[in-house]
Order: C-alpha cells, then sequence, then structure tokens
C-alpha cells in the first residue's frame, strides 16, 4: 500500500516508534463517546499518574487498554525533553538540544501535533473545495448541482476516507512469522486491527453522528497533546499571534465552530442560498485560521524555533491525501 521512500522513511522513523499516540487517542476518543470532555481537559494540568487516567477512564481490568495508559504516562512522556533547560554552571546559558522533527526526546510530541492539525485539515480542505466548486457551478449548473451534491453526505465521506486511510498507513503493519501471528492472537494483545476498530467504531453516518465523531477525534487528540506538552510544563501551546485574545483550545472544541458551522453550511446548502453559505464559510476560514495558526505556534515552540510551518503545511509527509 505505501511505496513512496518519503512516506517510508516516516513511517519507521515516526508512525512506528509513535504508534503508542494512535493507541492512546483511540482510547480517548472510545471514552468520549460517552463522557463529556469538559470532565477530563484538566487532567494533563494536574500531570495524573497512570492509576489515575485508568480509573478515571474506567479501564480497570481491561489488560490492553490499561497498557495503553500505563506505557504512555510511565515511558512515553518520561522520554520528552524539557524545552529549555539550563547549563550546571548556573550562569544561566540555555540550551535546546536536538529538536528536529524526528529527535527521539520530542518525535512523539511533534507526532500528536501533527495528528491534531491533520484533523483540522481534513475538514478544511473538504470546505474549501466545496466552496469552489459552488462559486463555479452556482450560475451555470446551479439546480444539476444542489441535486447531485449533499454537502453532510460528502463531509462523512471524505473524513472517513481520508481519516481511515492515514491511518492504516500510520499503523503500518509488517509480516510476522505464523508463530508470531499466534503468540499475538490473544485477548491481552494491542494489534492493529484492534487499535483500528478502537479509532474507526462503525456508527451510521448520519449528520449528527459524523459531526460528533469528528469533535470526538479532535478532542481526543487535544487532550494527548496537552499531556505532553504539560510534561514539559507548558499549559497553554496553542497561541494565535495575530489576536491574543483568541482562546484557540476553547474554539477548537466549541460548538460555535466546527458543530454550529458546518451545520450552518449544510443548511444553507439545502436551501440553495449561496449568499448565506458564503458568510458562513467567511466565519469558517477565519477561526480555521486562528487554530491552525495555533496550533503552528505550538509546533514552533515544541521544536524552539526551528520548524515553522506554512498554514496548510504538516510536519511529516502525507503522500497525496489532499489530491
Amino acid at each position: 500500500m505505501v511505496e513512496d521512500k518519503n512516506i517510508l522513511n516516516v513511517i519507521n522513523k515516526v508512525f512506528i516508534p509513535c504508534r503508542i499516540v494512535l493507541e492512546m487517542e483511540a482510547l480517548v476518543s472510545s471514552f468520549l463517546s460517552i463522557h463529556n470532555y469538559e470532565n477530563i481537559k484538566e487532567y494533563p494540568k494536574s500531570h495524573p499518574t497512570s492509576d489515575f487516567l485508568i480509573e478515571k477512564f474506567q479501564v480497570d481490568g481491561i489488560e490492553p487498554l490499561e497498557s495503553i495508559i500505563d506505557f504512555f504516562i510511565n515511558s512515553t512522556l518520561k522520554k520528552l525533553r524539557p524545552i529549555v533547560t539550563y547549563a550546571r554552571d548556573f550562569h544561566g546559558a540555555k540550551r535546546m538540544g536536538n529538536v528536529l522533527p524526528y529527535a527521539k526526546g520530542r518525535v512523539c510530541l511533534f507526532f500528536s501535533l501533527h495528528r491534531l492539525k491533520l484533523k483540522f485539515l481534513i475538514i478544511n480542505h473538504f470546505v474549501e473545495h466545496f466552496s469552489d466548486k459552488i462559486e463555479e457551478l452556482k450560475k451555470t449548473e446551479k439546480q444539476q448541482f444542489y441535486n447531485r451534491s449533499k454537502f453532510m453526505d460528502e463531509l462523512k465521506e471524505q473524513y472517513r476516507e481520508k481519516n481511515e486511510n492515514m491511518l492504516k498507513i500510520m499503523l503500518h503493519k509488517k509480516k510476522a512469522s505464523e508463530r508470531v501471528s499466534k503468540l499475538m492472537n490473544n485477548s491481552k494483545s494491542i494489534t492493529t486491527e484492534k487499535v483500528l476498530e478502537l479509532a474507526t467504531p462503525g456508527f451510521d453516518y448520519d449528520q449528527s453522528n459524523i459531526i460528533k465523531y469528528i469533535m470526538r477525534e479532535i478532542k481526543a487528540s487535544l487532550f494527548v497533546c496537552k499531556l505532553m506538552f504539560s510534561e514539559i510544563d507548558i499549559n497553554s501551546p496553542f497561541i494565535y499571534e495575530k489576536d491574543t485574545q483568541m482562546n484557540i483550545e476553547d474554539i477548537m472544541v466549541s460548538n460555535d465552530f466546527l458543530p454550529d458551522l458546518l451545520n450552518g453550511m449544510s443548511k444553507a446548502f439545502q436551501q440553495k442560498d449561496p449568499s448565506q453559505f458564503a458568510e458562513i464559510f467567511k466565519a469558517f476560514h477565519f477561526l480555521m485560521e486562528g487554530v491552525l495558526e495555533g496550533i503552528n505556534y505550538a509546533i514552533s515552540l515544541a521544536s524552539g524555533n526551528q520548524i515553522n510551518l506554512g498554514m496548510h503545511e504538516l510536519i511529516y509527509d502525507t503522500g497525496d491525501i489532499f489530491k
């Protein structure tokens, strides 16, 4: 499935070593299918123990899920290098260390930020592409376009397809011998199939469910990012420098952003009202810009200002996902 050399390099240096990030995201997303994000969003600030999260996420006694939390908290987080440390002579000489995208002491943090930005970019790519189609066709083929296109149907298919394709790449499977396969085939092991099942639950793709699923995915990524930043004593990594009054974390998970604006664009489209669609799109574009720039700020912060991305750039290669 994956032949591109750049992606193979990322698989070996990032996706395989940091698979635990995907597992933790999937576990949190599954938890949020029943529980409210408001109940857990402050946990990262208190540097929670694995026992605390095992209890709060209600996975006590479920060994595969316990092991995900245990490994993430007690191994992955402990490998993170602080953003700034000081020389032992106490003269205040700062050293940033190796903070490139493949640096072992920071790679899983970069991967978690890559995942968070990717989810927003999938949605942004769809909305911008859909808006362009309306502008191109609203005069010449207006009625035909409205008859053959449905905003929410296309959104759910685009998000599902791109998200699942990226997960399959990120959870790249190496061929295993029959003996190893049998050893892995037990209730305690965390196989690729189990992670995919946890990350992509089978649900009816109606309008309300796809938006709820997208929001769970975003909140899960945000929670994992915050756990990692908190470990290096940064509790507010997402900042939009053009407007410091914007609380980027709140916007990411706010019903006023994706849920309301996506539903609003869908309704305007159903009512064949391109001017209303355009107005809502402007609000969407403004808030999405703030979110993407806020994530870019966090990436720059985590890299000691060595990684500065464009609005639609990602840290790692994603192949042709946006083509």
